[in-house]
């Protein structure tokens, strides 16, 4: 098989915290959605630069 190319990324979360992980990280500017519970979506699209990338590594590294 292929690989396949996506520009989709989901994050699992431990226990039922994915929405206060989606505020939390609005607050730094960061669009993300919570799908369920516990699990986000990220994706990056055309117009994401790699710096806006690292923005959104940093602010998930923050995270508590």
């Amino acid at each position: 098989m292929k690989s396949v190319e996506t520009n989709m990324i989901y994050i699992g979360t431990v226990g039922n915290n994915a929405e206060r992980i989606v505020e939390k990280l609005s607050e730094d500017g960061i669009d993300v959605l919570s799908i369920d519970e516990s699990n986000i979506r990220v994706v990056t699209h055309l117009h994401i630069t790699p710096e806006d990338v690292e923005r959104t590594i940093s602010a998930f590294s923050k995270l508590t």
